[in-house]
């Protein structure tokens, strides 16, 4: 009996743990999200400033804008990267916490059985 009440409370810890994670995850997902957009609108800004700013064919004119917000560019495509790697966090908590969710169930099953044996 006690190697029972200790899984369960060891699966209750585990999964207050997951939980704390998972709060943790988010947090951090809103915050690349935001950054991720805030790097966004600024290259946005910057390529079509670059872009009005110069000269010659819009082919030319294209070549210009790449070359003078490459930086910005990198900055925005690296914010992305962050806040997607942020979003598959959270979903691997999530999975992680529906797994223990999954055996939490299959546990009070097993309880449920060992008190009152099969049905009939």
């Amino acid at each position: 009996m006690n190697f029972e009440i200790s899984a369960v409370a060891d699966l209750h810890e585990e999964m207050m743990r997951r939980c704390r994670e998972l709060d943790a995850a988010l947090d951090r997902m809103v915050v690349d999200a935001r950054a991720y957009a805030m790097a966004d609108a600024n290259h946005k800004k910057n390529r079509a400033v670059a872009y009005l700013e110069s000269d010659g064919t819009v082919s030319k004119r294209e070549a210009d804008a790449d070359i003078a917000t490459a930086k910005s560019r990198y900055e925005s495509l690296l914010a992305e990267a962050l806040w997607r790697s942020s979003q598959l966090a959270v979903r691997s908590r999530q999975s992680q916490i529906s797994a223990l969710q999954t055996l939490a169930g299959a546990m009070r099953a097993e309880a449920e059985f060992a008190r009152t044996g099969p049905e009939v």
